[in-house]
């Protein structure tokens, strides 16, 4: 569900609502509560919805403003990093009110590590099919040394059995049997 239905469910009865569904709902209750105090200059009601919605929203604002979420390097505040951080790590326990709002948020990835190794491996791809070769770590072209040495740090991890699986598999497909 998007999130505008949660807030849409949210002015209706939460009788006919499952479980699941109720407390997404009540979450919505709670993140419309906290922008109308924050509107009138109210205080905000209290409780882990109207906690968790203030930091989500926290979030948005300044991934917003970065075009992306917030890294180390950043100059954010680290109970934010740390909020990401503990979402991610709670991947599955939240409710599809939380879902549909932490995907909202530019540039928002439940796994940030597999989404960077997808896309290395799409760049590769990409080459072998412009290039006809695989990269090399003796080109003049930056990118391209970049790429080799991933490759090259890919095969080490896979000869030392700390490649995973499925990505051990990937690579196999996209540079054929070595």
């Amino acid at each position: 569900m998007k999130l505008n239905e949660y807030y849409e469910l949210a002015a209706g009865p939460m009788s006919d609502l499952d479980p699941e569904e109720m407390e997404s709902v009540a979450y919505a209750r709670a993140d419309l509560a906290r922008a109308s105090a924050d509107a009138e200059n109210r205080t905000s009601p209290a409780g882990r919805a109207v906690n968790w919605c203030r930091s989500a929203h926290r979030l948005r604002t300044i991934a917003t403003e970065l075009g992306r979420l917030p890294r180390l390097a950043d100059d954010v505040p680290r109970d934010v990093l740390n909020w990401v951080t503990y979402q991610r790590r709670n991947m599955g326990r939240q409710n599809g009110f939380q879902v549909a709002f932490l995907e909202s948020i530019p540039g928002w990835t439940w796994s940030p590590w597999d989404e960077e190794w997808d896309r290395r491996a799409a760049q590769l791809q990409l080459f072998l099919d412009e290039e006809g070769r695989p990269p090399s770590t003796r080109a003049h072209d930056v990118s391209e040394r970049v790429l080799a040495k991933w490759v090259a740090r890919q095969r080490q991890l896979h000869a030392k059995g700390d490649l995973l699986y499925a990505r051990a598999k990937a690579l196999q497909a996209i540079l054929g049997p070595r």
